[in-house]
């Protein structure tokens, strides 16, 4: 056998691999401080990840999230205004106004949270069937387009400052320039 095709080391012996072996289990007794370091890895990941998700980067988006066909709907879904964006604040609005005890003005404030239903309705039939619409065309029905409604509405429902992935473009489908780092 020639040099060159070896792996280019000596096969362990038993004994040392043995005694590898049980020094990681020795090292690995001290459920603490294993417990500690493992959530340490996991903060860490986890920050990283959603630094990621902020700066757009693709490479920690979730599954969700990943694609072509994704981005497309997030870039039509933060291109334009949607009625989801105030219905966060308008709840928390509603659930306040909704202590005083003067009854005609709970049957007002009921009567603005059944308006609000109404339109959020019509918006996100809307905004499903112009999504639909755009993505179809453009990537035609296929395994990558299932869903992409409730994806649509899911992402219309969040506040837009709370979206992530972070929204590429405005109001309007102008893309937000990129922040100098």
């Amino acid at each position: 056998m020639n040099e060159s095709s070896g792996k280019g080391r000596p096969t362990p012996k038993r004994k040392d691999v043995q005694a590898a072996r049980k020094q990681q289990l020795k090292a690995s007794v001290d459920r603490k401080a294993a417990r500690q370091l493992s959530r340490m890895k996991q903060r860490e990941s986890a920050a990283r990840m959603k630094e990621g998700l902020k700066n757009n980067d693709e490479r920690f988006f979730p599954y969700r999230d990943q694609g072509p066909v994704r981005s497309k709907v997030r870039d039509l879904v933060d291109g334009r205004w949607s009625a989801g964006e105030i219905f966060l604040p308008f709840a928390v609005l509603v659930l306040a106004a909704s202590l005083i005890p003067v009854p005609a003005i709970q049957q007002l404030i009921y009567l603005f949270w059944l308006g609000m239903m109404v339109i959020l309705f019509v918006d996100f039939i809307s905004l499903v069937f112009r999504v639909r619409r755009k993505i179809y065309k453009e990537f035609g029905k296929s395994k990558e387009t299932k869903g992409i409604g409730w994806y649509a509405v899911s992402r219309a429902l969040q506040m837009r400052r709370m979206r992530l992935p972070a929204p590429k473009v405005k109001i309007g489908g102008t893309p937000i320039p990129k922040k100098a780092a």
